[in-house]
């Protein structure tokens, strides 16, 4: 047979005129959550549940995360976390079908010499990003990646050339 547990137990009323001991946990009937106690405030600190409205306590029903919703200095943030920063990483371009992965959210760019007939292709997230050249051209790509995210470079006739390059940029919010 299992074994059941009881905890002390009220209303609201009651929970707010109630100081538990250290470590106590009680239930809250009117509200059915759970209140822990440190042995010194009154009432204890209410547990949230999901879909709660905790008036007085900064918590609502849902946050409302639209970017209209964010103060100035919100917008600036998520602003910076998609643009580059100034901080790089040089890659070396590796055999056609070599993976890179992303250190951090950024930008894979590249620029890869090609000859007639030429051909890059990136893949990642089950998509190929490919950009064909018909004629002796640098090939150029920017693409956006998250954190760990892979990267597949394939391509074809290449043309080694010294201003070629693969590199990682950060954007500003990057860790």
């Amino acid at each position: 047979m299992s074994r059941q547990i009881q905890i002390r137990r009220g209303t609201s009323a009651e929970h707010d005129n109630f100081t538990g001991a250290i470590g106590e946990i009680t239930m809250d009937t009117t509200n059915n959550t759970l209140r822990v106690h440190d042995g010194s405030t009154v009432g204890g600190h209410i547990l949230a549940k999901k879909n709660t409205t905790l008036a007085g306590y900064g918590i609502t029903d849902g946050v409302n995360t639209a970017l209209s919703n964010l103060t100035s200095a919100g917008k600036k943030i998520c602003s910076n976390m998609s643009m580059p920063s100034n901080t790089k990483e040089s890659l070396t371009i590796g055999a056609s079908g070599a993976n890179y992965v992303a250190p951090a959210d950024g930008y894979f760019v590249m620029r890869i010499n090609l000859n007639t007939g030429g051909y890059v292709s990136v893949g990642m997230c089950g998509t190929n990003l490919t950009q064909l050249i018909n004629t002796s051209h640098q090939c150029g790509m920017l693409v956006p990646v998250a954190k760990e995210q892979t990267i597949t470079v394939n391509y074809s006739n290449r043309i080694p050339a010294s201003y070629e390059h693969i590199t990682f940029v950060y954007t500003k919010g990057a860790q």
